[in-house]
């Protein structure tokens, strides 16, 4: 059974009963919110980026806090409608509080937040044990992985993940082998 709740999963196994949310519930947070919802705010960033600051607070106002205990691929696993394109780096996890700043102070959200980047897109944050297979960013580090998005539509991503991408590489970043990166 998997864990999860708000924008945190919590990595604790457990053995009670799956506790899914109504169907009703699911529809609503998963292809209402998540997908017309989000695909609106992605169609009219595209064409107002002086939007995005306001549409991107309205998001994070309505992102509650849901819990969901369920069997794992119906918690970790949803329809996603809205087209984006991500890159992913992972740092090793004793620096993932460094990672956050480089020499100049530079983080992610800063770069995120440059208003000729355009960025319409949420960060998202996740942590991994270390594993043992050669090719996992994850190979012999415990692992902060950062992941930025960018809609899809051209290479407009490209200055943001190429800032992004240094940011990362500058504190020992390994990319996600199946999403974007240069290395």
């Amino acid at each position: 059974v998997g864990h999860h709740t708000g924008g945190a999963v919590d990595d604790a196994r457990t053995d009670a009963a799956a506790d899914p949310p109504s169907a009703v519930s699911t529809y609503a947070q998963e292809m209402v919110l998540e997908n017309w919802v989000a695909g609106a705010f992605t169609t009219v960033t595209r064409f107002v980026p002086a939007s995005i600051p306001a549409l991107s607070k309205l998001a994070a106002s309505g992102s509650g806090v849901s819990r969901k205990l369920d069997h794992s691929f119906r918690v970790f696993a949803s329809e996603r409608q809205v087209k984006f394109t991500e890159m992913e780096y992972c740092v090793p996890r004793a620096n993932a509080r460094e990672a956050r700043a480089d020499d100049d102070g530079v983080i992610v959200l800063q770069i995120a937040n440059r208003r000729d980047l355009k960025v319409a897109f949420p960060i998202e944050v996740r942590f991994a044990a270390a594993d043992d297979a050669m090719l996992s960013p994850s190979f012999e580090r415990d692992s902060c992985y950062v992941a930025v998005h960018y809609d899809r539509h051209g290479d407009a991503h490209k200055p943001y993940f190429d800032a992004v991408e240094s940011l990362m590489a500058g504190f020992g970043g390994r990319p996600h082998w199946g999403k974007r990166h240069t290395r």
